[in-house]
């Protein structure tokens, strides 16, 4: 049926059939005899290399060149009554469209692309910025308790649980720092009580020294005597000493003078 309508319309020098492909499949087709157009609607052709390869015994031939000014062609062998190949049916569909359509689509994927990669910097910036930045202060701010500065306030203006953990940081910091203060402070107290305490040793041998012999002061400012209240059994020697004129020359001195004296002369 088909191939009596080719050829009566072939005959009759008429485009319906072709005309009436491109309406149906919005392509472009031809009828040639050998490579010579018979029936066309569209400029295309067949070239001596497709015809060769259709006339050797293929049954069909197809080109596909994806680009602007490109194609994609079919073209079919037609067969007379003894079999043998005189001739070709093609159709053309020009590839502007699809490669229009596929630039666009890759320009819409790379769209999409770029979108995803700034949501994805946009992502790293606010974690950074939440997460990273915070603790990094809270790093810093141990570092430097650590190397003794407890005046560091750390600043996170945060209500998740970094935010918590800066608060719970600088009330530490506080504490500790209102801690070292007291013990700073009772350092101070103890140091001047200490210096107090051995004042008045220092002032309480002075005096003892005046009253005990060089040898026993010595021995019991040195330690090696200890004073406390004993019996012990020693040889002792007494020594009288008659001063001259003591009486007469002591009546009128204070008990303080008179006691330098005799410290001096023994």
């Amino acid at each position: 049926m088909i191939g009596a309508l080719l050829v009566r319309y072939v005959l009759n020098e008429r485009n319906e059939v072709v005309s009436g492909i491109r309406e149906l499949l919005d392509v472009q087709a031809g009828v040639f005899l050998d490579t010579d157009p018979v029936s066309m609607d569209g400029n295309f052709e067949l070239s001596y290399e497709i015809w060769s390869v259709l006339k050797s015994g293929e049954k069909s031939y197809g080109i596909s060149r994806m680009w602007f000014g490109g194609k994609f062609a079919r073209y079919t062998t037609l067969y007379d009554w003894k079999d043998r190949p005189v001739g070709a049916f093609g159709i053309y569909v020009s590839a502007d469209k699809y490669t229009t359509a596929f630039l666009n689509a890759v320009i819409v994927v790379a769209a999409i692309m770029i979108v995803l990669i700034l949501i994805s910097l946009l992502s790293a910036y606010m974690i950074s910025k939440n997460i990273v930045n915070p603790v990094n202060k809270l790093v810093d701010g141990v570092n430097r308790i650590s190397n003794g500065d407890l005046t560091y306030e750390i600043v996170v203006d945060l209500k998740d649980e970094i935010g918590t953990l800066s608060i719970a940081f600088n009330s530490m910091r506080i504490v500790l720092r209102e801690k070292i203060s007291t013990i700073e402070q009772m350092n101070v107290n103890l140091e001047s009580t200490v210096k107090h305490r051995t004042e008045q040793i220092e002032a309480l041998l002075n005096k003892m020294k005046k009253y005990l012999s060089p040898q026993l002061y010595e021995s019991i400012s040195g330690g090696s005597r200890t004073v406390e209240v004993s019996h012990e059994r020693k040889r002792l020697t007494i020594f009288f000493s008659d001063i001259k004129d003591f009486t007469a020359t002591t009546d009128s001195m204070e008990a303080e003078a008179l006691s330098e004296i005799l410290n001096h002369y023994l």
